[in-house]
């Protein structure tokens, strides 16, 4: 019988109760999260000297609040850590609570089409509520709200319109 192996990015092999542990905390840290970065985590997870049972129990308590942590960060905005730069800053150390969530600064808007284009990009990148907030944050006029919602509805490409590509534009 042959010993599970997990090569690393850095070449190096994750074997036996490391890599047994490390598949434990990697489940947990990415509990409904996209799962990226795994060889580069392992390489850090070889990288903690020492790996006791209390240690290991440390990391995977520490993992579990980050992971629920994950969405309020992402709901304000703000995005997580990745499980590499987790384990090499030893944030299962960290107290951070509910402290450290807070929405991000928001740019002053100067005017409607300013307005216009910071709602399409909530709309794109962060969800339907948060577009809806931020217009009546702003006092956005109903006629400026339809337009935005139109243009997300239908797929609008502020790219493809900048580069002339989009079809009835030369």
């Amino acid at each position: 019988m042959t010993e599970e192996t997990y090569i690393t990015k850095k070449k190096r092999k994750l074997t036996g109760k490391r890599l047994e542990t490390f598949n434990k905390f990697w489940n947990i840290f990415h509990v409904g999260w996209i799962k990226r970065g795994r060889a580069d985590a392992a390489d850090s997870w070889l990288d903690i000297p020492t790996l006791t049972d209390s240690i290991i129990a440390e990391i995977l308590l520490g993992a579990k609040a980050e992971s629920m942590r994950r969405k309020r960060l992402l709901d304000s905005g703000r995005t997580p850590i990745m499980a590499q730069g987790w384990i090499t800053a030893r944030r299962w150390e960290d107290d951070l609570g509910q402290s450290d969530i807070r929405p991000p600064v928001q740019k002053q808007c100067s005017n409607g089409v300013d307005n216009m284009v910071r709602a399409f990009n909530i709309l794109c990148n962060v969800s339907e509520e948060k577009f809806h907030e931020f217009c009546e944050g702003v006092n956005m006029p109903a006629g400026d709200k339809e337009a935005v919602l139109y243009k997300w509805q239908v797929g609008f490409d502020a790219k493809k319109l900048a580069a002339g590509t989009l079809r009835g534009v030369k």
